[in-house]
């Protein structure tokens, strides 16, 4: 029934106001309160539904992020304590510390030299592969200040003049090299100037071959070093040369072998590897005391090896040639070889032989690691020591051969270097591959410098 008076129509109107706003509150969830003005009531409207699906969108986004800790943002009934967002607050400062010091050291490493180049090592993880031993050996004679300097020590033998003695320091690094046939000539001299001073070939030959010789500076890692700490002097079937991260005679001379610390990096491409510039007054064919007399490979230059740490540089080892006025570099593609053990194969004389030699089983007489390589190396050492009782100076740590056995190394030069399976009389040389190796692969490229430029080579 409808009220009669108007104070009752008012008091209705107003009540019934109520109880509707009420009950679109509980149905909708819309605010206690509205205006009237439905004008109003829809902007309201509006702008909640932006803010809804705002929200909407950054929950959705926040809760499906692989962001560590982002998602919990997302939960509004979590209220975070001081501790937590100051523990929160380091780890993003950490965080954002940590990305601009590798920025910063991938920045210095790629601008740090021009020279630089790679190692590209992506047959096997890089923690697998040490960094390759990079070996020198020149082609040229010691440096004139080296040979004048040693020449003011020594005392001269009757038949010796000052000029024949510069020769012979000249030259006698090679001339004690079984392969350099035009050294028989002059050996009976080189001796006698030797022994009227009490000094050996090796103390000669190392005097005459320090490393500081060659090498003016060098980078690695992009960083500059001292090249005497990370150079020193080694040998090889060219002779007396200098190494970086050849670790085979330490392994040699060291009776408790212990484990055997690799040079790695763990970077590769244009900003990692060895960079080396030579000394400016090596490479050159006219040092004024007369031209040099060439070498079989008819070049004046650097002989560069990069091969395993723990591997002698035989004969047929993989080498670059660095000359006068030009730049080397060197890709070095390291490869872990793995063959499966207990197959068997026919050689060349139809002989059944193993396919591949276990690591563990395989040893050697003379050299300590079995590699491929030093298979053969360790056959060459057998050799000579069968034919003329002793071996070439290269190898020091065996018995090295005095001046009367020189004339039966010359006459057995090509007996005494083993390069393939072989058979002399009753000693045969056999050398299988190991089951699991690694082989480090060289690609060179040589770069022709301007002539004020000096010679750099690096490895990659």
């Amino acid at each position: 029934m409808l009220p009669k008076t108007s104070r009752e129509r008012r008091r209705y109107a107003t009540k019934r106001v109520l109880v509707d706003h009420m009950r679109a509150s509980r149905k909708t969830g819309k605010w206690p309160l509205e205006h009237a003005d439905a004008k109003l009531r829809d902007d309201r409207s509006k702008d909640k539904s932006a803010k809804s699906t705002v929200r909407k969108f950054l929950t959705e986004y926040l809760q499906d992020s692989s962001l560590h800790g982002v998602k919990y943002l997302s939960n509004l009934s979590i209220r975070p304590s001081i501790v937590g967002k100051v523990g929160w607050a380091l780890i993003m400062i950490c965080s954002f510390v940590f990305l601009i010091w590798m920025v910063y050291t991938f920045w210095r490493r790629y601008s740090a030299n021009p020279f630089r180049t790679v190692v590209e090592s992506f047959q096997a993880p890089i923690f697998m592969i040490p960094f390759p031993a990079v070996t020198l050996c020149p082609l040229v004679p010691p440096l004139a200040a080296r040979r004048g300097q040693l020449l003011q020590r020594l005392r001269l033998p009757a038949d010796v003049d000052n000029n024949t003695a510069m020769f012979l320091l000249k030259y006698g690094t090679a001339f004690a090299s079984e392969r350099v046939l035009g050294g028989k000539n002059h050996l009976n001299k080189l001796r006698t100037l030797l022994e009227v001073n009490n000094m050996t070939l090796l103390e000669l030959l190392k005097f005459l071959r320090p490393c500081e010789d060659l090498i003016e500076s060098c980078w690695w890692d992009g960083e500059k070093k001292n090249c005497s700490e990370i150079f020193r002097v080694s040998h090889a079937s060219q002779g007396v040369c200098c190494s970086f991260n050849f670790l085979l005679e330490d392994y040699i001379a060291n009776s408790n072998l212990g484990i055997i610390r690799y040079i790695k990096t763990a970077f590769f491409g244009p900003a990692s590897g060895l960079v080396i510039t030579l000394h400016r007054k090596l490479l050159v064919e006219n040092d004024g005391t007369g031209e040099f007399v060439k070498y079989s490979t008819n070049s004046v230059g650097i002989l560069v090896y990069t091969h395993h740490p723990l591997e002698y540089l035989g004969a047929i080892a993989n080498r670059h040639l660095l000359q006068a006025g030009q730049e080397l570099r060197i890709a070095v593609i390291p490869y872990v070889k793995k063959k499966l053990s207990g197959y068997s194969r026919l050689n060349a004389r139809n002989e059944l032989v193993p396919h591949c030699v276990k690591n563990e089983a395989a040893k050697l007489k003379y050299l300590p690691v079995y590699l491929y390589s030093n298979c053969f190396v360790d056959c060459s050492i057998e050799a000579a020591l069968r034919i003329c009782g002793c071996v070439p100076f290269y190898y020091e740590a065996v018995a090295i051969c005095d001046w009367e056995n020189f004339n039966c190394l010359y006459e057995n030069a090509d007996n005494i270097r083993v390069i393939q399976e072989s058979r002399m009389g009753n000693f045969t040389c056999r050398c299988y591959s190991p089951c699991l190796e690694v082989f480090y692969d060289s690609r060179g490229t040589t770069v022709v410098l301007n002539r004020h430029e000096s010679n750099v080579w690096s490895t990659q």
